[in-house]
C-alpha cells in the first residue's frame, strides 16, 4: 500500500504514477521496485519484489478517497477556533 504520512505531498500525483507504472510495464518486466528514499518501511531490504503483481493488487481508488478524506479532515480542523482552555 503506497505509505501517506504527514510529510506526504502531491499524493494524487503519486497515485497517477503508479498508474503509469501499471500501464507501461507487465509482471515481466517489472519485477523489483528499488525506492529512493524513505526506505525504512522495507525493514532492512533494498527493494520490493514482486513489484507488478503488488502494484496491481492496490486500490487506487480507495488511495485516493483517503486523500479526499483526510483533506476534509484536515479542513475542519484548520477551520475550528483555537480553545481558550
Amino acid at each position: 500500500m503506497p505509505q501517506r504520512t504527514a510529510k506526504t505531498f502531491h499524493w494524487p500525483r503519486q497515485i497517477n504514477s503508479v498508474k503509469s507504472i501499471i500501464d507501461r510495464f507487465s509482471s515481466e518486466t517489472l519485477q523489483y521496485i528499488c525506492p529512493a528514499a524513505n526506505t525504512g518501511f522495507l525493514r532492512g531490504k533494498g527493494a520490493i519484489d514482486r513489484a507488478f503483481e503488488q502494484l496491481t493488487n492496490l486500490d487506487l481508488t480507495v488511495c485516493l478517497q483517503n486523500q479526499e478524506h483526510r483533506a476534509v479532515e484536515t479542513a475542519s480542523i484548520q477551520a475550528k477556533p483555537a480553545s481558550a482552555g
